[in-house]
C-alpha cells in the first residue's frame, strides 16, 4: 500500500501551513474532504489537481455511512498511489 498522509486546512485558503501546503502540492492524489474550503480555491489557483467527496453527503443515510464510504474512497486510492487527504478542522 502507499502513503496517506491526512492534512487538515482549515476553512479558509489563509489557515493552511506552509507543511500542509507542501503536503498538498508533492505530486500525491488530492482527495478533499469536501470542496467547500477555500483550500479548494487554492489548489485551483496553484494547478494542483483534486477530487472531493461532497457527493458522499448526498448519497449516505448518516455520518456513519459517510465515514466509512469515506475511509473506503482514500484505501482503494492508496493502492493506486501516494493519497493527501485533506479535511477541514
Amino acid at each position: 500500500m502507499s502513503e496517506i498522509t491526512a492534512v487538515g486546512v482549515g476553512l479558509e485558503a489563509d489557515q493552511l501551513t506552509f507543511a500542509a501546503a507542501d503536503a498538498l502540492k508533492r505530486g500525491a492524489r488530492v482527495i478533499l474532504h469536501t470542496g467547500r474550503v477555500g483550500c479548494a480555491q487554492w489548489l485551483e489557483h496553484q494547478g494542483v489537481p483534486f477530487e472531493t467527496l461532497d457527493h458522499l453527503y448526498d448519497e449516505c443515510a448518516d455520518f456513519d455511512e459517510h465515514a466509512e464510504r469515506a475511509a473506503a474512497h482514500v484505501m482503494a486510492a492508496a493502492r493506486e498511489g501516494d493519497v493527501v487527504y485533506a479535511v477541514y478542522d
